[in-house]
């Protein structure tokens, strides 16, 4: 009878034990879609402010940025563990972007704008020390 009761349990806990790893992951997932969301508005805002965008401007950039962190997220899928085949395909990436850009930001935006890229290169590269560090 015991052994019988000690089954039962056993099988409820198996049977619960992947549900509750499932919605752990889904819950995963859902913060880290919010993160993107609110570094992207982040992002937004301090190019619409350093930038100084025109409604028309931010709404077009705000779509090619969209699809360059899909890009950004497919490459880094696609080149898991090959890092220089990686950083080769995002710099191609980020020249398409600054190609795309290039076609609605004036000259003086695009000199902020190539501030800004060189700005978020630092801060990457800085990450990356403090990560080897680590």
């Amino acid at each position: 009878m015991k052994q019988l009761l000690v089954a039962g349990v056993l099988a409820a806990a198996l049977a619960i034990v992947p549900a509750v790893a499932q919605e752990q992951g889904q819950d995963q997932k859902q913060d880290q879609q919010q993160q993107r969301r609110e570094q992207m508005q982040q992002r937004m805002a301090e190019y619409r402010d350093r930038l100084k965008l025109a409604p028309e401007q931010e709404e077009k950039l705000t779509g090619l940025l969209k699809e360059q962190m899909q890009k950004a997220r497919e490459i880094r899928e696609k080149n898991q563990g090959d890092r220089r085949a990686m950083m080769q395909e995002m710099r191609g990436l980020q020249e398409d972007m600054d190609g795309k850009v290039s076609q609605f930001l004036s000259k003086d935006q695009m000199v902020e704008w190539a501030k800004i890229r060189e700005e978020n290169q630092q801060r990457m590269r800085d990450n990356m020390r403090r990560r080897k560090q680590q």
